[in-house]
């Protein structure tokens, strides 16, 4: 490996590319940005309609099956 070449590391909420051992203040500065907040954001709602949805197709069904 290069001097120039560094080992990097895909970020699980966003999908930047991180530098693996980078300064802390760097990874703060990314988990406060607004690219990463915006991911976070977005994958929370989803968790959050999926639930919301698996209820509702639960309650759906069981007034399905009341004879």
């Amino acid at each position: 490996m290069s001097a120039q070449e560094k080992q990097m590391e895909v970020c699980e909420v966003c999908g930047a590319f991180l530098i693996i051992g980078d300064a802390q203040t760097r990874v703060d500065d990314h988990l406060q940005g607004k690219q990463h907040m915006g991911y976070a954001k977005i994958k929370s709602t989803i968790e959050e309609l999926k639930v919301s949805l698996d209820l509702d197709l639960q309650c759906d069904y069981s007034k399905l099956m009341i004879w």
